[in-house]
């Protein structure tokens, strides 16, 4: 039989500062958006104060102050590598997986229950996860998608009770769990859709006469069992195919398998200038920034692009609004940020025009092939120097950070985010990788034997962190050999 697996990461912004800032593993957090605009993550302990996403930080200083409450800034290259490993050791388990977003997968496990006990194997699955990366998850089994998500929500609840494992195969608890499962719960019902299910009785009631009102039949849907007693041709009816595909998923009838994950058609860059902007220089070395940005991702799918796309924007709430674009196609296939850039500095000396405060420009990248797919010209072709140099920059900036190699043409001083609880890119940037003294001379009777960190505070810390830092990491060396 085929069971499918959903793996979702307990907390996940939350959980990965936690693993390599232990002391606040019982503390609130929470993570803030971009320019730490508002919530978008919380731990358990922050969701038992009362703090509810997107509240906005700036109106809650005090509030979170007196709450104790932990705050991080978002570091989402940390989360996309810790994201990669987690996701890499679940691979182990089956060839068959669907990573459906940074912290969730859908496992297939078909045939798995002919050979061994399928909860068993996934509770594995959790140890080694949690091992090899300190992150928490929890798996719901199920026959179908969606009740793998409703079977993973009871896993997450009652993580004692189910061993962060939770499996629906018998026809008892798919009952128990949708009748557990609030409709607003259900993976696929969105707001509009609960609305609609919720007041289906008063909706029901005023669009019948009212000498026939006693023969309604259909009653408010609160629980996701509810919804499934439903006739099916009136779901299709009020929600369309895709309410019917959720209502045979829930019922037990597999109606969506792993979704392959296919290539973006295009690739964008497209940001807000940190200033207004007036003259084409400085929009220049902005357009070159992004154009490097896009070109890193474009190689690191192993892709080339056959068509450039700028636009440049004033903002919308000014008198003299301008918003221009141009669409140029190459005459070769390339990633070489160099001859992309080219073009897109010719582009962009033929859309611009002074007297206008610009506050947006972005690159587009369309038509994209695989690397290995070249068609050459017979008069113009890329320069064959370019590849082994884009293998050097990316190689370099990966080692030791975002723009230690950059064309002479980006900016100096790039415009940085609102970060003012960042915390080190631990796993991402070597500089921030943790250095640890170890004294092994406790193994022949010197020394103390105490491990410690040397560099953890690569950034400016609060000194409360200061202060512990000495004593965090400290382990007995009795056993080193």
């Amino acid at each position: 039989m085929t069971w499918f697996a959903l793996i979702d990461c307990n907390n996940f912004y939350a959980s990965v500062f936690r693993v390599f800032e232990p002391w606040v593993m019982n503390s609130p957090i929470i993570v803030l958006s971009n320019n730490d605009g508002c919530t978008i993550a919380r731990s358990y302990e922050a969701k038992n104060l009362g703090i509810k996403m997107g509240e906005v930080y700036h109106l809650n200083i005090e509030r979170y102050k007196q709450l104790g409450v932990e705050i991080r800034s978002s570091c989402y290259a940390l989360f996309g590598n810790m994201s990669d490993r987690v996701m890499g050791i679940l691979s182990k388990y089956t060839d068959a997986i669907e990573v459906y977003s940074v912290d969730e997968s859908f496992l297939k496990l078909k045939g798995f229950d002919e050979y061994f006990d399928v909860k068993s194997y996934m509770q594995q699955a959790v140890a080694e996860v949690l091992q090899c990366t300190g992150i928490p998850i929890s798996v719901g089994l199920a026959p179908t998608k969606a009740l793998a998500k409703v079977s993973n929500k009871v896993a997450k609840k009652f993580p004692e009770l189910t061993g962060h494992v939770h499996w629906i195969n018998t026809e008892e608890l798919r009952v128990k769990g949708l009748k557990w499962t609030k409709i607003e719960d259900v993976w696929g019902i969105g707001r509009k859709h609960t609305w609609k299910l919720i007041t289906l009785e008063e909706r029901e009631v005023q669009t019948t006469p009212l000498m026939h009102v006693d023969t309604c039949r259909r009653k408010n849907i609160e629980r996701a069992y509810d919804f499934t007693l439903l006739d099916r041709a009136f779901v299709r009816q009020e929600f369309t195919v895709v309410g019917e595909r959720l209502h045979k998923e829930l019922c037990g009838i597999q109606a969506l398998d792993l979704e392959i994950e296919e290539p973006n058609d295009n690739m964008n860059c497209a940001r807000s200038f940190e200033t207004f902007l007036h003259k084409r220089e400085d929009i220049s070395e902005q357009l070159s920034s992004y154009v490097a940005h896009v070109c890193r991702r474009l190689r690191k799918q192993r892709r080339l692009c056959n068509q450039i796309s700028v636009f440049i924007a004033t903002s919308q709430f000014v008198n003299n609004k301008r918003h221009k674009d141009i669409r140029v196609k190459l005459p070769y296939s390339t990633n070489s940020q160099f001859e992309i850039n080219y073009y897109a500095q010719a582009m962009l000396r033929a859309i611009y025009a002074s007297g206008f405060s610009y506050v947006k420009a972005g690159v587009t990248l369309s038509k994209l092939v695989p690397d290995d797919t070249i068609q050459v010209s017979l008069f113009q072709n890329r320069n064959e120097r370019h590849p082994k140099l884009m293998k050097v920059f990316d190689k370099m900036n990966r080692k030791y950070g975002e723009n230690t190699l950059m064309a002479a043409s980006q900016p100096q001083k790039t415009f940085n985010m609102r970060q003012n609880f960042m915390r080190p890119e631990w796993t991402c940037k070597i500089a921030d990788v943790l250095e640890i003294n170890m004294d092994l001379a406790h193994s022949i009777g010197n020394g103390t034997g105490i491990a410690k960190v040397i560099n953890y505070a690569v950034k400016d810390y609060p000194p409360m962190i200061q202060e512990m830092e000495d004593n965090l990491f400290s382990v007995e060396m009795d056993n080193v050999a």
